[in-house]
């Protein structure tokens, strides 16, 4: 093969400037608009002559493939550091490839809303294409030996995940999902499967971790406006079993779901409806064959919180059945126990609500994680200023055996005498006397559950 004569520094210049010229013409106006003063065809003429000058220097297929052929370096102990450095690399290129695009766009006067976006910024970065979803499909990494793997990828029912087997076992959950592009990551932590979510937002998390109720219990723990969490312990699980699997699985699609990630509301807004619905459905249809599991505690765990923050996603039959499953799985636990009380006392079950706040109350004082500080404001927020939707009566009904929990026996009069003046001013209570008497009633039975006495039907009218 016959040497190739280095060609000139003025016909490479030449071809650059015609590359570029010829682009301009075609149609990229952009190359005229003006960067600290300079064209920016004049960058893009720099650009085109350093890659026609030293594109070949740049390809390194020919070193790892000389690399490869060596045996004597051991590639078993050099493979991971070769892997972070190529996925390095493929990382910068795409992050250039998404800049480019997004200078393009910007100076042609097109909107890039990703570009500013404040939520797109994490770890001193800015993304500005914050992983699209393709075809609506969530792309999630198993950094998992290849037995889970292949159980977990032949799990039936689950069509919106598109799963990743992964070999980079020296980089974190993070890392994967920043370099690979992912969703999220199944992974083990100690002797725990885990799925850890791709950190979108600079928000923090709420829940720490779904598998594990948040301490202390606060009335906003008990009614959380959001739901994400940083990740879920799916347990030590070799998902043998198909129900569990089929549950674990919902778990991650939800987790990416209600993850704090602006790019999923922006993108498909309500998405998280349907996922939350698939496991409300699989729950009731799994409860002989995985109710003791992790998984399916978990599970029951987050979607009892999601019926009481978005009640509209389900209808009051679906709701009622997919809360009193949740309750009895989760018997012990008593914010469970208010989430039950509050979707009953909506629905019109007095009398049920009325034993769910009474096991609530016995369950508080029992395991004694009630928050130190009063959560009385928030009882006085809601009705102030809350509004006039069904689960406002059920978050402040379930709310009073929370702060009648934390306060002494000598003390509950004094309780009840504050809501009921609080409650007669409230606008969202005129006209419903009924529910005034309802909030009344819940704290007179918890005062006769304190003194062992019977309750009276009528003591609170």
């Amino acid at each position: 093969m016959q040497n190739r004569t280095p060609a000139s520094t003025s016909s490479v210049l030449v071809a650059a400037c015609a590359i570029v010229a010829l682009t301009y013409w075609l149609g990229v106006s952009w190359l005229e608009q003006r960067v600290l003063g300079i064209p920016a065809g004049l960058y893009a003429i720099a650009v085109v002559y350093a890659v026609l000058r030293w594109g070949e220097s740049l390809v390194l297929d020919d070193w790892l493939d000389r690399l490869r052929a060596e045996s004597r370096f051991g590639l078993r102990r050099i493979m991971p550091p070769i892997l972070r450095t190529t996925c390095w690399l493929r990382d910068v290129r795409d992050r250039l490839g998404r800049a480019t695009e997004a200078f393009g766009t910007a100076w042609r006067g097109e909107s890039h809303t990703t570009i500013a976006s404040p939520e797109a910024v994490h770890y001193g970065t800015v993304e500005l294409t914050p992983l699209p979803t393709r075809h609506g499909r969530l792309r999630v990494g198993l950094d998992l030996p290849d037995h889970l793997c292949n159980r977990i990828m032949h799990t039936t029912g689950v069509k919106r995940i598109e799963w990743i087997p992964l070999r980079e076992h020296a980089l974190r959950p993070q890392e994967l999902c920043r370099i690979r592009r992912l969703d999220a990551v199944v992974h083990r932590m100690g002797e725990t499967v885990c799925a850890t979510p791709a950190q979108f937002s600079p928000m923090e998390p709420l829940w720490t971790d779904w598998a594990r109720p948040v301490n202390p219990i606060t009335y906003a723990s008990v009614f959380p406006m959001r739901i994400d969490a940083a990740r879920v312990s799916l347990g030590d699980t070799a998902f043998a079993d198909a129900a569990e699997r089929e549950i674990a699985c919902l778990l991650v699609e939800a987790l990416v779901e209600l993850h704090a990630a602006p790019v999923r509301v922006h993108d498909a807004p309500g998405r998280e409806d349907g996922v939350m619905q698939r496991m409300a459905s699989a729950l009731i249809a799994r409860e002989e064959d995985a109710a003791d599991t992790p998984a399916y505690q978990t599970a029951c765990r987050v979607l009892s919180a999601y019926l009481c923050v978005h009640p509209s996603a389900f209808s009051e039959p679906e709701r009622d059945a997919a809360i009193e499953l949740c309750a009895r799985t989760l018997r012990d636990e008593p914010e469970v126990q208010l989430r039950l009380a509050a979707v009953r006392f909506v629905h019109g079950r007095d009398d049920a609500g009325f034993g769910a706040i009474l096991r609530a109350h016995d369950l508080l004082r029992a395991q004694d994680r009630i928050s130190g500080e009063s959560q009385l404001p928030f009882i006085h927020s809601e009705l102030s200023l809350g509004s006039d939707d069904p689960m406002t009566f059920g978050r402040v009904a379930a709310g009073l055996c929370l702060c009648a929990a934390a306060t002494s026996d000598e003390r509950l009069a004094y309780l009840r005498e504050d809501i009921l003046d609080e409650a007669r001013f409230s606008a969202w209570l005129i006209d419903r006397d009924d529910e005034r008497y309802i909030l009344a009633r819940i704290l007179r039975e918890i005062e006769y559950a304190r003194l062992g006495r019977p309750a009276s039907l009528d003591a609170a009218a």
